[in-house]
């Protein structure tokens, strides 16, 4: 659908300001135009790049309302938009609500995780998930 590429274009374009973003966003919701992962990611990337990590995470939930799981990529588009945001908690919320449901961290979910909480000083958390990651087999 042009129309739908168009607004996801629009959205990922850094002239839009907020408002158009979120208006956009919820255009597509209304109109039934985000109905696969690849969409939503879109959508959740370009809110992430304003930092706004709010609307970001509300996608993933209604992603899962349309009966599609977030995989790792979603996950990290939104958890990108909370250390953007310096919502560090919600960042490591998101990689806590990971493991929960089928996506699996990976480098680059730990990689968010870490720099949110060194941008917020929370270096004992920026440590302590770095380590994971290690012990994930992970390495940056």
């Amino acid at each position: 659908n042009q129309h739908r590429t168009n607004m996801l274009s629009a959205l990922s374009q850094r002239e839009c300001d907020n408002a158009e973003a979120l208006a956009i966003v919820g255009h597509l919701l209304y109109e039934g135009l985000l109905f696969h992962h690849k969409h939503f990611t879109v959508a959740i990337s370009g809110l992430a790049k304003r930092g706004l990590w709010r609307a970001a995470r509300s996608l993933l939930t209604e992603m899962r309302d349309r009966d599609l799981e977030p995989n790792t990529i979603s996950y990290n588009a939104a958890a990108d938009a909370c250390k953007k945001a310096k919502a560090w908690q919600q960042a490591v919320d998101l990689l806590e609500n990971m493991r929960e449901h089928v996506a699996a961290a990976d480098v680059v979910s730990y990689s968010i995780v870490v720099t949110a909480c060194e941008k917020a000083s929370q270096w004992a958390g920026a440590l302590a998930f770095f380590n994971e990651m290690q012990k994930a087999g992970l390495h940056p």
